[in-house]
């Protein structure tokens, strides 16, 4: 990294957040002093024009401006001003960023290319629940669709307000399972997506079923625990329950919920028999032995009986998955990694040669080549990275942009009124800056850093604060992200896999069929930490290699 980039990275560390991890800024003239807005500029542009046409704004359609800064004059401590800002030379020392004119509408969803629908009420996920028998539907829009409508499972169907943050009208639903889905039409293009909503009149079961390990490996014999919490399984007054709790079965179905077969009947002895862990807690539980023989999710739901105002029926739970994979070996493992680093090697040979689209369609071309590869392409909205697909399922990603840039390209998004909100409940807190030696501004650490530092010092209330930085923003902080109330988060992005094909995606089961957001944790992959058998651990959770976490399989162990 030159001197005069890593002074840029320090200076304009906040304003590049804008540009890659979506945060919109209204106006530019307020960040640089004597900076002058340039209209109609987008990163690759910027980066095509480079030491191009020196003397000449770069020019494009994409509705952008630009302040283009001049590193030279900067220590890394002052602030720009006239003399540090030029607003026409694009050499080798200056760096472009794109943001927002002032009064520029293309701020959302709308307004992004690629065609795009996505369910997020009542639930971002694939299963939810009703007791009522009419719900309405809610997301958002991406890529401008000319129409957006919504069909069920029972028949009917339904047209809905063309808009980035949608809202369908009252939608009917059928007692038990109903299929949803949103088709967005722009042109000739569609895009879909799809809840499973089910419908148990006037109950709702407090959980979700909770399958432990969730990940079990293809033609190895697993033991798994299933338990859900079920309150109304608890005797009333009358001593009568809403639940049976002799009727409380684990069943497998396939991944639209249709019953496959029986697993076994839930219980909560008190004992620690049929794998319950905890005495009369009201969770119930059950043993299951499972070898898989596919790579493929295996769906399982609770059934039971459910009585209310004297009238019987059975109830069903959502549906949770344990994915069965094939173990990823050392071997295959560092036939990736060297792969990937020597691509990436030339990839910097190239771009020292020529231009940052030329150096990734080298890059390509040279992954496309390779025996073990079924497919590569570039990052989406003019963004630097590169993608690929392996023949053995495999995908990766590397992380092209210049050196002083946190991503690729691609507009900004705001959040917007039909995002679902959730109290979290707590004032733990998490800072993770994986990449803060690059982030660091003016020696007092990247922006997760100064958060994390902030919470810390805030008394009224207080804030439990976990920091990582560096080598130590691990993938495990990721595993238990849910507890935490407050989150913070620096590092490199792009948006990746859009072209890849529809089927592949399927199969991963990924939460939509567009390009994937991917944010790199800053842990290097290190292919001797892969297992090629699971090992046991003890109740207490020892013997469970680095970064593993122990998985309770029986009341007395686990994996």
């Amino acid at each position: 990294m030159s001197r005069s980039t890593s002074r840029t990275i320090a200076w304009i560390a906040v304003t590049a957040m804008a540009w890659g991890a979506g945060c919109s800024t209204t106006s530019g003239t307020t960040d640089v002093k004597g900076g002058t807005i340039k209209d109609d500029v987008s990163p690759a542009d910027l980066v095509a024009d480079q030491d191009a046409d020196a003397g000449q704004p770069p020019t494009d359609t994409e509705g952008q401006d630009a302040i283009l800064v001049d590193t030279q004059g900067l220590d890394g401590t002052d602030t720009p001003d006239t003399a540090d800002v030029a607003t026409t030379d694009l050499g080798g020392q200056d760096i472009a960023i794109d943001i927002p004119k002032t009064g520029d509408t293309s701020t959302g969803p709308g307004d992004q290319k690629e065609l795009l629908i996505k369910i997020l009420g009542p639930s971002g996920r694939e299963w939810a629940q009703s007791e009522g028998a009419n719900i309405q539907l809610s997301g958002v829009a991406f890529g401008g669709p000319e129409s957006i409508a919504w069909s069920s499972s029972n028949g009917k169907s339904g047209t809905i307000n063309n808009d980035a943050y949608w809202l369908s009208g009252i939608i009917e639903l059928a007692q038990g399972d109903n299929t949803l889905t949103v088709t967005a039409t722009k042109g000739a293009k569609t895009v879909t997506d799809t809840i499973h909503v089910t419908y148990n009149p006037f109950f709702s079961f407090d959980a979700v079923p909770d399958i432990a390990p969730y990940v079990v490996f293809v033609n190895e014999s697993a033991n798994l625990i299933a338990q859900m919490a079920v309150p109304a399984a608890a005797p009333g007054a009358d001593g009568t329950s809403v639940v049976d709790p002799a009727s409380l079965k684990l069943i497998e179905v396939d991944q639209d919920g249709k019953y496959v077969k029986d697993v076994g009947t839930l219980t909560d002895p008190g004992n620690g028999s049929n794998c319950d862990t905890a005495q009369k807690d009201g969770v119930y539980s059950t043993c299951v032995s499972l070898t898989a023989t596919e790579a493929k999710p295996i769906c399982y739901r609770v059934k039971a009986t459910v009585t209310l105002s004297g009238k019987s029926y059975d109830a069903l739970s959502q549906v949770v998955c344990v994915d069965a994979v094939q173990r990823f070996s050392k071997a295959e493992c560092n036939q990736i990694v060297t792969l990937q680093a020597k691509v990436k090697a030339d990839y910097a040979t190239a771009l020292a040669a020529g231009t940052p689209a030329t150096a990734q369609a080298a890059a390509i071309a040279e992954l496309k080549a390779d025996a073990s590869v079924a497919e590569a392409g570039p990052a989406s909205a003019g963004g630097y990275g590169v993608w690929v697909r392996y023949k053995s399922g495999r995908v990766g990603a590397l992380g092209l942009a210049p050196a002083g840039n946190r991503s690729g390209g691609g507009a900004p998004v705001e959040a917007g009124a039909a995002l679902p909100t959730y109290s979290v409940g707590t004032r733990r807190a998490l800072a993770l800056a994986p990449f803060a030696s690059q982030f660091k501004v003016a020696g007092a650490g990247d922006e997760a850093q100064q958060a994390g530092l902030a919470l810390q010092d805030k008394q009224c209330p207080p804030f439990a604060v976990d920091a990582a930085s560096d080598g130590e923003a691990r993938l495990n902080w990721y595993r238990d992200m849910s507890s935490y109330g407050l989150i913070a988060i620096t590092g490199h992005g792009d948006v990746l896999f859009e072209d890849m094909d529809t089927d592949a995606k399927k199969a991963l089961h990924w939460e939509h069929l567009g390009a994937q957001e991917v944010v790199w944790s800053g842990e290097a992959v290190d292919c001797s930490a892969l297992s090629s058998q699971t090992a046991s651990c003890a109740k207490a959770g020892t013997g469970c290699p680095a970064g593993q976490a122990c998985v309770l399989t029986s009341a007395n162990g686990g994996v």
